[in-house]
């Protein structure tokens, strides 16, 4: 914490991707800021908060979607495979290839 077990503040900050502190003391200066920390700490917090309340509010939103999504894929993947299609390699649809069927009679 930035509070050390003295009672001398300190605002950790990262300069050139190193880690480093500000030393503010004990007074008036040190209290101010502490107190402007934690201000950035509860903006922070609620920006971090009014995201999850969006993305909770679009995933809800999106969830009749995804739905109807999986069961029109389900209705297409049926229809397909049982007009002899298949589906090569989780790509394209093929029509099946019935070369072993003999399509004429022999007598």
């Amino acid at each position: 914490m930035p509070w050390d077990r003295r009672g001398y503040y300190y605002r950790p900050y990262k300069r050139r991707r190193r880690a480093s502190s500000r030393y503010f003391g004990r007074g008036p200066q040190a209290e101010l800021a502490a107190a402007e920390d934690a201000l950035r700490r509860a903006d922070r917090e609620a920006r971090k908060d009014a995201c999850r309340a969006a993305d909770h509010e679009w995933q809800s939103a999106m969830k009749p979607l995804a739905e109807l999504s999986r069961t029109s894929d389900a209705l297409l993947r049926a229809t397909l495979n049982s007009t002899g299609f298949h589906q090569y390699m989780r790509g394209a649809w093929r029509r099946r290839n019935h070369a072993c069927e003999n399509d004429f009679e022999t007598t």
